[in-house]
């Protein structure tokens, strides 16, 4: 019963401590869970998300190794550790970490979904698609995957469809709501941009750079 109640207290204190972005502290508290339970997986899984929000890239890989280590079927520390090596631009382990955990949970949206910008990265358009409409399919109500789908439209069309049933799905979904009132800007629908800039959004820098675009003597053609 100690060690329950002392295991949690160390756990709360993380999470606690992760909240209020005091990393270090996170850490010192993950560690201390590490040496009361050297086998927790849970404690090497959030020490790694904790490392991730710090920057450390190469320390949260380490640490979803550990986690995957001690729990070989961890399918959410195998997509974690795909984003770290996606944002570390190891884009080819990152996709390898991905299809581990679509083995491990074929109906994993989020893992195709983040399988899919690793894919777009890597330049191939065709098999991030095909991630993005999977993880849809999986989770019809997946706005993120919506508004990166939308990023390989084809033309402005396609680009407002997917950027609108992103916004059907999360009416706060600020990307999309700011990159479609641009769209129509460029179309010649300058109302919903123009509000947008009487609003504190106006010096949100999605909002600087579309101003900044609009105010050139000619637009490019997009």
């Amino acid at each position: 019963m100690f060690f329950q109640c002392h295991l949690t207290f160390f756990l709360s204190l993380t999470a606690a401590n992760a909240s209020l972005k005091l990393h270090d502290e996170a850490i010192d508290s993950f560690k201390k869970v590490l040496e009361i339970k050297p086998d927790s997986a849970e404690a090497y899984f959030n020490m790694g998300i904790v490392l991730k929000n710090k920057g450390d890239l190469e320390a949260t890989i380490d640490s979803y190794k550990q986690a995957i280590q001690l729990k070989p079927n961890y399918a959410e520390a195998y997509n974690n550790m795909g984003n770290a090596l996606k944002d570390k631009g190891d884009l080819e382990t990152a996709i390898g970490s991905f299809e581990q955990a679509l083995k491990i949970e074929p109906d994993y949206a989020g893992a195709y979904n983040n399988m899919g910008t690793a894919l777009q990265n890597k330049g191939e358009i065709d098999a991030a698609k095909d991630c993005y409409k999977e993880a849809i399919k999986i989770k019809p109500d997946y706005a993120n995957a919506a508004w990166n789908r939308s990023s390989l439209a084809e033309n402005i069309s396609e680009a407002k469809s997917w950027m609108e049933h992103c916004l059907k799905l999360d009416q706060s979904y600020l990307h999309a709501k700011l990159t479609l009132s641009a769209l129509r800007f460029y179309e010649g629908d300058k109302s919903d941009f123009d509000d947008l800039m009487q609003s504190s959004l106006k010096d949100h820098p999605y909002m600087r750079s579309f101003s900044w675009a609009f105010s050139l003597p000619k637009l490019h053609e997009l």
